[in-house]
This record gives C-alpha cells, sequence and structure tokens, in this order.
C-alpha cells in the first residue's frame, strides 16, 4: 500500500519507479501547493546516495525562475527524499516526439530559455553534465525550467571524487572530453550538450544515437554526424550555425560561454521582449498547434492574392492584440483602469533582519488563499515571487513580491521561510477605496519580519568508505580537522581548549583524511546557519597497481573485463583505449582489485584472473599462438 504521508507531506500518487527509487506527487500541508517527492532508498550504492544529497544542497541554493526549485531534503525511515517544485506540463523529449520536430522560430525560444537557466547555474560555479530533452520541462502555461542536476559538478563541491569516480551522462549528449575524463569538463561540455538538444530540436533526430561503443566514441570524438540541414532544410541558418559551434569536437573552437548564444538568439527574438509573451507563444504551440512567428504565419499554397494578404494581416493582428490583452490582464493594468470598484492591489514583503552576516534565506514559499464560509481556498491565479528589494539601513534586506490584483475580499496568507510558517490576515480593498485613502501608487500590503536564528552547535559524524571495493574504512582511518591553522587528530579534539564553541553552523570547516595504501584527501565542509548535524561521507581512493603484460613476439589483442578500454587507477580515473600486445611491456594501470584479462588472436582467444594489488606492479609474458595454445605466464 502506498503511505499516504512522508514527513509533512501528503503523498498524492506515485508518477514513476526506477531502479534507484520512486516519484512522487504530494502536496504541502500548510501552503496546500502540489510538489514532487524524488525518494532514493538508501540501500543504494554510497556514491549514488551522496550525489542524492549533493543534488539538494546544488538546487537550494539556485532562485531562479527557469530552473525548477528544490524545497525541502530529509531522510525519513531508510530513503532520502526532495522536494521540489512541481511543473504540470510536458518534457521537452516528449514535445519532440510529438511534433517529430520543431520550427525553427520555437527552438530559438526554447534555446534561449535554456541557455539563461543554465547560464544562471554556470555562473554559480556549477557544470550540469546531463543536458538532455528529458531533463526540460514545460508547464502549460509556456514556462520552460531546467531540473535534474543529480550528476552536476561544482567547483565548491565538498566532495569532487562523487563526480568524478566514473564516466557520468548520457551517451547521446556527451562531450568527447566527457566521455574521456569527466572530472575536468567546464562549462563547454555543458555548452556542447546543448547544441546536440538544439540537434534534435530542429531534426527530431539524435546526431549520435546510441549507447557508448568504439563507434559511437570515434564519431563524437571526430565530429562526424549528419548536418541538421540535410535533415530539415527549412532549419534557420542561424540555429544551424550555433549548432556547428556548440558541437565542435574541439572544446577551443566551442562558445566559451552560453552569453554568446543568448546575445545572439536576443538580436532574433527582439519581439520577445518580456516573459510573458514567449510564455503565451509556447503555450500556444503546444497545445494549440500555432506557431506565432512571421515567416510560420505564411499561408502554404499558391494563392497570394490581396484578399489572403489582409486575411492573414488581420489574423496577426487578432493575434497580437490577444496576447497584449493578456499581457495587461496579467500584469494587472486591465484592473488598474476598469473593475476599480471590485478588485484591489496588495504586495507581500519579507524583512530579514540580518542578526548574522552573510546569512540569506534558502527558500521563501507563499500561498494567498481565499476566506470562504467552510475553509480557506488557494487563489490559483496568483504565484507569488519573492525577488531580492533592497538593503536596509539597519541591515536587514527586504524580498518582495510583485503586485497582484485580486478581488476584493478577505485574504490569508500563508509564508514559509526555512521551514518556519507565517499566517497572516488580509483585507484587500477595491482601488477606488485604495487611491482615495492613500493615493493613486498605493495598495494593502503585508510586511513579514523573519529573524533568522543564530549560530547553533554542530555534530560531525564521518563515514569512511574505499573507494573502489565500497568496504568502510571508519574504525582504520585517522580523521584531522584544520584548529588555528593546525590539524588535530579528531578523537583528540575534544581535549583542545574552545573545540565546543569552535563547531557551530554558519562556517566552513576542513577536514582531512589518511589511511595506509590510500591517497590523503582534505575535504571542505560549508554548515548552513540552520544546519546542526553534517554527516560526511568520504571516500578514499587507493594507491593503484600496474599490470606490465606483453607476447612473447606474436602481435595480439588484450581486453580487460572484456573491454577494449579500461579506467585507470588513481585519483584521475581516465577512460583509456588499450594498444595491441607485442615484444614490449604495456603498461596498464588499475584499481586494486580481480580483474579478467583476454588476449586473442585470429585463431585463438584465451581468459587469465589476475590480481592487482595497490603499489605493486604484476608482470605478465603470454606465450603460446600460432599452432600453441595461449598460455598466461605471470611473474
Amino acid at each position: 500500500m502506498l503511505k499516504r504521508t512522508v514527513g509533512k507531506y501528503v503523498i498524492l500518487e506515485k508518477i514513476a519507479t526506477g531502479g534507484m527509487g520512486d516519484i512522487f506527487k504530494a502536496r504541502h500541508p500548510t501552503l496546500n501547493r502540489d510538489v514532487i517527492l524524488k525518494r532514493l532508498n538508501i540501500s543504494g550504492a554510497r556514491s549514488i546516495t551522496e550525489r542524492f544529497k549533493r543534488e539538494a544542497q546544488l538546487m537550494l541554493d539556485f532562485r531562479n525562475d527557469r530552473i525548477v526549485q528544490v524545497y525541502d531534503h530529509f531522510k525519513e525511515g531508510q530513503s532520502f527524499y526532495i522536494a521540489m517544485e512541481y511543473v504540470n506540463g510536458i518534457s521537452l523529449s516528449k514535445l519532440i516526439s510529438k511534433k517529430r520536430y520543431l520550427p525553427s522560430e520555437i527552438a530559438m525560444i526554447l534555446l534561449y530559455e535554456i541557455s539563461q537557466a543554465l547560464k544562471y547555474a554556470h555562473d554559480k560555479g556549477v557544470i550540469h553534465r546531463d543536458i538532455k530533452p528529458d531533463n526540460v520541462l514545460i508547464s502549460k502555461s509556456g514556462v520552460v525550467k531546467l531540473t535534474d542536476f543529480g550528476i552536476a559538478m561544482s567547483k565548491d563541491s565538498a566532495d569532487q571524487r562523487l563526480t568524478r569516480e566514473m564516466t557520468l551522462g548520457t551517451p547521446a549528449y556527451m562531450s568527447p572530453e566527457q566521455i574521456s575524463d569527466c572530472s575536468s569538463v567546464d562549462k563547454r561540455a555543458d555548452i556542447y550538450s546543448l547544441g546536440v538538444v538544439l540537434y534534435e530540436m530542429v531534426t527530431g533526430k539524435s546526431p549520435f544515437p546510441g549507447s557508448i561503443s568504439p563507434e559511437t566514441i570515434n564519431a563524437i570524438q571526430k565530429g562526424k554526424y549528419i548536418k541538421p540541414e540535410k535533415i530539415n532544410p527549412k532549419i534557420s541558418p542561424i540555429l544551424v550555425k550555433i549548432i556547428k559551434k556548440s558541437m565542435h569536437h574541439k572544446i577551443k573552437r566551442r562558445y566559451k560561454d552560453l552569453g554568446e548564444i543568448i546575445r545572439i538568439l536576443e538580436k532574433r527574438l527582439k519581439i520577445y521582449d518580456d516573459k510573458e509573451s514567449t510564455h503565451e507563444i509556447i503555450r500556444s504551440y503546444i497545445y494549440e498547434d500555432k506557431v506565432l512567428d512571421k515567416k510560420s504565419r505564411k499561408q502554404s499554397g499558391n494563392g497570394s492574392g490581396r484578399i489572403k494578404k489582409i486575411l492573414a494581416a488581420a489574423v496577426v493582428f487578432i493575434s497580437i492584440l490577444g496576447v497584449l490583452i493578456g499581457y495587461a490582464y496579467q500584469k494587472g493594468y486591465y484592473h488598474e483602469f476598469y473593475m476599480t470598484d471590485a478588485y484591489g492591489a496588495f504586495q507581500a514583503e519579507v524583512v530579514v533582519n540580518k542578526s548574522n552576516a552573510g546569512f540569506t534565506p534558502r527558500y521563501i514559499q507563499a500561498i494567498l488563499s481565499k476566506k470562504t464560509k467552510k475553509k480557506n481556498q488557494p487563489v490559483e491565479d496568483v504565484t507569488l515571487v519573492f525577488l531580492p528589494e533592497k538593503k536596509n539601513d539597519d541591515g536587514s534586506f527586504s524580498y518582495k513580491s510583485r503586485i497582484e490584483y485580486v478581488p476584493a475580499v478577505q485574504y490569508r496568507l500563508h509564508v514559509d521561510i526555512d521551514n518556519t510558517l507565517y499566517v497572516r490576515e488580509l483585507n484587500v480593498k477595491c482601488r477606488d477605496l485604495q487611491k482615495k485613502e492613500k493615493g493613486m501608487s498605493s495598495v494593502d500590503s503585508v510586511i513579514i519580519n523573519h529573524f533568522p536564528s543564530g549560530p547553533a552547535r554542530v555534530d560531525f559524524h564521518f563515514s569512511i568508505i574505499n573507494a573502489g571495493t565500497g568496504v568502510d574504512l571508519t574504525d582504520e582511518a585517522d580523521v584531522y580537522i584544520l584548529f588555528w591553522k593546525k590539524w588535530i587528530m579528531w578523537k583528540d579534539f575534544p581535549e583542545m581548549n574552545g573545540w565546543e564553541s569552535f563547531l557551530v553552523s554558519g562556517k566552513q570547516y576542513y577536514f582531512k583524511v589518511a589511511e595506509k595504501m590510500f591517497y590523503e584527501k582534505i575535504v571542505p565542509v560549508s554548515v548552513d546557519m540552520h544546519q546542526t548535524s553534517a554527516f560526511v561521507t568520504i571516500d578514499l581512493v587507493p594507491y593503484p597497481g600496474t599490470l606490465l603484460i606483453k607476447t612473447e613476439g606474436e602481435k595480439m589483442d588484450v581486453l580487460v573485463n572484456n573491454s577494449p578500454t579500461y579506467i585507470s587507477g588513481g585519483t584521475e580515473g581516465q577512460v583509456k583505449a588499450l594498444d595491441p600486445l607485442g615484444g614490449s611491456y604495456q603498461r596498464i594501470v588499475l584499481a586494486p582489485g580481480v580483474y579478467y584479462i583476454t588476449v586473442k588472436n585470429s585463431t585463438m582467444k584465451e581468459t587469465q584472473q589476475i590480481e592487482i594489488q595497490s603499489a605493486k606492479y604484476t608482470k605478465v609474458i603470454v606465450g603460446g599462438g600460432k599452432n600453441e595454445p595461449l598460455r598466461f605466464n605471470i611473474l
């Protein structure tokens, strides 16, 4: 049976189930707002669990209208959960499947929206690393949202190992450098993936279909794909140019920053100079199959008479007029001059009193409810988004919503700030009374003073894991903390003077972990003001071993675990290709463990299980061939 509540959230339905967990649609009990709950079972691989938590930590700091907002992250029972914004709409991948391919004008608008979201992440020092149509959501109102930062890499990440222990991403959208060494990618890898997404939008096909294979890798690394204009000759030359430069296999030949793409699109999309118009165009295309750009409005057929031109112009005029009326209605201009005896204006403001320097709220959520006889009914047409307004003389900081126009009745406003709930009664007067009592520019306002809590004692808990085998090393490894420029062993730290006052929230700490036959690791851990416990999992990378292998003369092919490539041991973890064996030793650096080494020629094949030990060399000479069986001589 489906559990009806998780934490404070009421489960409405299960949306999807995957190998690592489930996705639910749920409802916030006090704000009465739908959310998405992602659940990850703790029984999964530890690295996956840590990436799941990192996704929440990264996205909790994001405040951008084009990125799906994360509200909460918590653990219950044997599972971790992320609560995030519910986007009622369609993914870009489903849109492409539905439409086959998108008109150039629509593709430009979507590319512009995705680029803006991705640039925001890049400016925050975060590389997404999994840009693909599945991770772009479009709401029923035409709002484009970027999601799924599960394998993102941050320059400030507390554990870079989480994002470099293996090749991560979706093969068809990965850049050449991401395939060979995912730990060293920068924002140009995301730009490459975005170019692949654009290619798919305007052609309906992937330039590199299929999973990772030697053929696919070779095509990606050499930049070999069918030109998009050969598949769809109607593609705008601007988009062809963007695809070509974004997807260049040489990283130095790509756009250095998404700002370059955004500037190109802004010149082309001058008619869409506000979000509301853009959202309406996207919504109309998806749900009404309308394209509002000039080129797509041309009538197909042979007639080009005066009547058709007049009718086309009338349709364009009515469409634009409808968009303008809708825009004016959403902005409140309609109610500012009409129905002023029935509608009023209000604005909400949150004043964060900064008793702690550098504190900013993780999130501010608000729901406006209309008071009825039986219950409070949420006002569906009003979405309150709080944006930084100004810093006040007393050090506090104001966040304000935009002015909203609603029927002049009584309301209740629920505001959730970092899990602190404020409830305010609000009586909105009509515009006639508001102007008469307070002047033309006045509105009914609600001001909430939020006092964040001060620094609190932080408890640290460590788990030390062998990155190669997953074995727990917590009892064997030594943990140190940087205390006044000195490394102090963690188990001896309570004996230091002032240790309790040192471990408080709102600071960054540095820990060092050491163990024999493993690389030493220094891990920074940032603790936000509201956090009182930190569970730190650190994977130590073992010193690699080296396999030296050659043949007695005849050339032969070699495979590691039945693959012509292998992931090198050590902290780099690069994907490397194996060369044919000959009379000289081939040096293969591997993480400690047991491997299946296969050698073969045109007529014979033999496999041998070989153990690679940390910091040791293993020499192998392969004999036989021609008319003799192949044999492994392990020295």
